[in-house]
């Protein structure tokens, strides 16, 4: 486990079932209760939603290719949430979560897409230029400082720990 050594305060989780599990080992490791919150959920996808890639590839097309992977930030999925939207919910999340733990170490286990949106919004990039940062590797960790009310970026999708693993997502 990449993060064993790292002494945390809380962990919090998206609500989603898939993070929870991702989140699971480490609170049993750090002896920390979980923190669920919707606020680090996957982007709502609307009539997308529970669609595979491949479905959404083939009856799709240009939205997916184009839209969601090539102007991702400026995207948002039929009836579904914007991406810019998603990146300032979970942007608040993070900022609550640290205010409640100030100068601590905190874990925040999240999606691909909210931790790419996320990045983006952090690193100061207009959300036309999102899609410049790949989405982050399965199981890889990013890091973020809080300090004086901002979000600062540190490191984005630490993978070495997975070794011939890791996974580059093509979503």
């Amino acid at each position: 486990m990449a993060l064993r050594d790292v002494e945390f305060s809380a962990i919090y989780s998206s609500d989603l079932i898939r993070a929870r599990h991702t989140a699971e080992p480490h609170c049993a490791l750090h002896n920390i209760e979980m923190t669920t919150s919707a606020d680090f959920r996957e982007l709502y996808f609307g009539d997308w939603e529970n669609c595979s890639v491949n479905y959404l590839t083939e009856n799709y097309r240009e939205d997916f290719t184009v839209g969601w992977r090539r102007i991702f930030g400026t995207f948002t999925p039929p009836n579904g949430e914007s991406v810019v939207n998603m990146a300032d919910r979970v942007a608040q999340g993070l900022k609550k979560a640290a205010k409640a733990h100030p100068g601590e170490n905190i874990l925040v286990v999240s999606h691909a897409a909210a931790i790419r949106a996320l990045w983006g919004k952090i690193s100061c990039l207009t959300p036309d230029r999102w899609a410049e940062n790949p989405f982050p590797s399965n199981a890889s960790y990013s890091v973020v400082e809080y300090s004086n009310g901002e979000l600062i970026p540190l490191s984005y999708s630490i993978d070495s720990h997975l070794g011939d693993i890791a996974t580059n997502i093509k979503h």
